[in-house]
């Protein structure tokens, strides 16, 4: 038996190419010339021996006495010595061209194996060549010549979409991504709702899109409710002394004037999950990373709300937009990583 080098399947040893794969076997290229050659010189013996009998001369007496010929000697001898030297050239010809060609192929064969190795690896179909015909005597059928089977490469094309396969799709992709894209827009749904409720001599509701509007117009009536919250941080009193207090007080007022911007960039940035849709576009790192951020910002918020204003000032909106950033990352963890394929028998 002879393993392969290319698959490591086993087949005979009288195989000069693998049927599984198609790899050619370099160490019985000595072999098949050899065994053309033989094949050649059988023939041309064979030629020799089925030649037929040339015709006895006329004796030099039936011309000095003048006597004639016999009727259809001259005629009919002359005419088969040309037919059987013609064909007989002709099919030493045939057999000539035919082994150039198989030697042109296998030394073609040789020079893209070692131009190309990763062309080893690519299936080939076995294809019969078929010679021209050899004219037929009377009562004898045309011969065809299809000795031996040469490889049908395939074109580049094919080669290279072998190569690189195109994507599959994939169902956990596609489930998971419908899943987060329904998050995602719950939390930005959430974003145009009221967070923190403000009640006692002035009432309103501050949302997450007033954050937004205060970075380009802080003395806008849109903005009353935000601003109005921000006062009260830099107004409340927190543990510690004055120097530690003044220095909570402006952390918590920049946190919150540049965490809600922050927080609606990450889910922005998350909107690409989109394109996991339809299950061929990965992207993991990128969807992951914009979910656990969302989520540790909104969570930094949701700290400061509490420890300034108190849990029960704060609106279920912002309770439901934060905790859908969590559930978003919570399925990511099941977003299967595409598979790499491994060289070798593997």
């Amino acid at each position: 038996m002879k393993i392969c080098k290319n698959c490591g399947q086993q087949t005979d040893d009288d195989k000069v190419r693998c049927p599984h794969c198609g790899f050619l076997f370099e160490e019985d290229m000595d072999d098949v010339l050899r065994e053309m050659k033989s094949n050649l010189k059988t023939y041309r013996k064979e030629l020799a021996s089925s030649a037929p009998a040339p015709q006895p001369p006329v004796p030099q007496d039936y011309q000095q006495q003048g006597y004639a010929q016999p009727q259809g000697y001259a005629q009919t001898a002359q005419p088969q010595g040309d037919f059987a030297n013609s064909r007989e050239r002709f099919e030493l010809l045939s057999e000539v061209a035919q082994l150039k060609g198989e030697m042109r192929v296998l030394q073609g064969e040789i020079e893209r194996m070692n131009a190309n190795p990763r062309q080893q690896a690519n299936p080939v179909a076995p294809v019969s060549v078929v010679y021209a015909q050899q004219p037929a005597a009377q009562g004898q059928a045309p011969g065809v010549y299809s000795h031996y089977a040469m490889p049908a490469y395939m074109p580049a094309q094919n080669a290279a979409h072998a190569q690189n396969p195109p994507k599959k799709r994939s169902s956990n992709r596609i489930v998971i991504s419908i899943l987060c894209t329904l998050l995602l827009a719950v939390s930005i749904g959430m974003f145009f709702l009221p967070w923190i409720e403000i009640t006692g001599s002035v009432e309103g509701a501050m949302t997450g899109f007033q954050g937004i509007l205060y970075i380009f117009d802080k003395e806008s009536a849109d903005v009353a409710e935000f601003a109005m919250i921000l006062g009260m941080i830099d107004t409340h009193a927190y543990a510690g002394g004055a120097a530690v207090a003044g220095i909570i007080q402006d952390a918590c007022h920049y946190i919150v004037q540049w965490g809600v911007v922050v927080y609606a960039a990450c889910l922005i940035l998350s909107l690409p999950i989109l394109f996991s849709l339809g299950g061929k576009v990965k992207a993991r790192g990128w969807h992951r990373f914009w979910a656990w951020l969302s989520f540790l910002v909104a969570l930094i918020l949701f700290g400061i709300f509490c420890w300034t204003f108190g849990f029960s000032s704060m609106a279920l909106w912002f309770l439901l937009g934060a905790g859908a950033n969590f559930v978003r990352v919570f399925f990511l963890c099941f977003y299967k990583k595409g598979k790499k394929p491994e060289g070798g028998l593997q």
